[in-house]
């Protein structure tokens, strides 16, 4: 199972602050002191394609703003009370570095984010915010364990301030994505049925379908996800466009599902349809059809096919990741076993090597059987 693409899960309104704004401080007697910072907002071109869910072209819509203003300040590592205007755009900016295929400069930047938005209150929007956007760039990573606690605590700011604005839904479902995706499928289940039931007939509340049947698969509840995703499927065609990247992640999540079934050829017949989507789409999502295609013909017993398709998906995460990610290392352990499997040994070894490596210094577990 993989975690959902930016675009849709990303569908909320973009929060816009005063010019001035009041952000406690600590003076030098370590006396809290009131002060204003003038916040620096994103431009209105990025918020109108941050609003439509699209971050990989809102980035260079937000990306000469936020370096000007980092640099104004004295650089990413300058004291907090100079970054403090840059706040805002700094969330935002590390978020749509992520989307863009840059998540090693992204996770810097939305960490730096999160330790400015604390200086404004920890329950305050801005840290809702810078929170919530840290969890989205750690998930690219592939590092979902961390992104836990910044979507935690997203999550119980945006209960306290939006109460029954549907716009909680994006962070309800975003944190039982997260826990489906660190193994506490339950947990998981129940937040995404009530992502679900408050954003309604549309195209999110018909897109969190993915993050319940994720669930659902993970709890051998297989009748009741194809069930669940061929709903999402259908009324997203009539919602969003069948070419949609919404629909081809629940088609990507339907065809593991038939392969969980033992319907391999069904399956496979899936993973090369949202194989085909994606690459009209283009990024890094590439390599997840790559890779649960890969898998599916391993099954399959096409060995040769399945290792032109997972030696792709791991040019595709290096270059979107780099070493630095349990993405990468989920590659070229996949890689490593079909290598194994067709007495490619001594290249098999080489690639379990690498993807412990990478695993092991993210802290994920390494693993020893398919890997998605």
């Amino acid at each position: 199972m993989k975690a959902w693409p930016g675009k849709g899960s990303n569908r909320m309104q973009l929060f816009r602050y005063p010019v001035a704004m009041a952000v406690l401080a600590l003076s030098a007697t370590a006396a809290q002191a009131q002060v204003q910072v003038e916040m620096r907002n994103p431009s209105d071109g990025f918020t109108a394609a941050f609003e439509a869910g699209d971050l990989r072209k809102a980035l260079p819509l937000i990306e000469p703003d936020a370096k000007a203003c980092i640099a104004a300040a004295g650089g990413i590592a300058a004291e907090n009370e100079k970054l403090w205007p840059c706040t805002l755009l700094m969330a935002y900016y590390g978020s749509a570095l992520a989307e863009g295929g840059r998540s090693i400069e992204a996770v810097g930047v939305s960490r730096r984010a999160v330790e400015l938005a604390a200086d404004f209150g920890t329950d305050s929007e801005l840290s809702l915010v810078a929170n919530f956007f840290f969890g989205l760039t750690l998930e690219r990573q592939g590092r979902n364990a961390e992104a836990e606690e910044p979507f935690r605590i997203a999550l119980e700011g945006a209960e306290k301030l939006l109460a029954d604005d549907p716009a909680l839904a994006a962070y309800v479902a975003r944190r039982g994505n997260n826990l489906v995706m660190i193994g506490r499928f339950a947990e998981g289940l129940v937040l995404a049925e009530r992502a679900i039931a408050i954003a309604g007939d549309t195209v999110d509340g018909n897109f969190f379908r993915l993050t319940a049947a994720n669930a659902l698969i993970a709890l051998g509840r297989l009748g009741e996800a194809e069930a669940t995703l061929r709903t999402g499927i259908s009324r997203l065609n009539a919602l969003a466009g069948a070419a949609s990247p919404e629909v081809t992640a629940l088609q990507q999540s339907l065809a593991l599902c038939l392969e969980k079934s033992n319907r391999t050829d069904e399956a496979i017949a899936l993973w090369r349809q949202t194989l085909a989507a994606r690459r009209a789409q283009g990024g890094p999502d590439i390599s997840d059809s790559l890779t649960g295609l890969g898998v599916a013909l391993i099954r399959a017993g096409d060995m040769r096919e399945a290792e032109t398709a997972l030696r792709e998906a791991l040019a595709i995460r290096l270059r979107y990741y780099g070493e630095t990610s349990n993405l990468t290392g989920l590659a070229y352990s996949n890689l490593g076993l079909v290598l194994l499997e067709t007495g490619q040994v001594d290249e098999a070894a080489n690639m379990f090597g690498r993807a412990m490596n990478v695993l092991n210094a993210s802290g994920a577990p390494v693993l020893t059987n398919w890997s998605r």
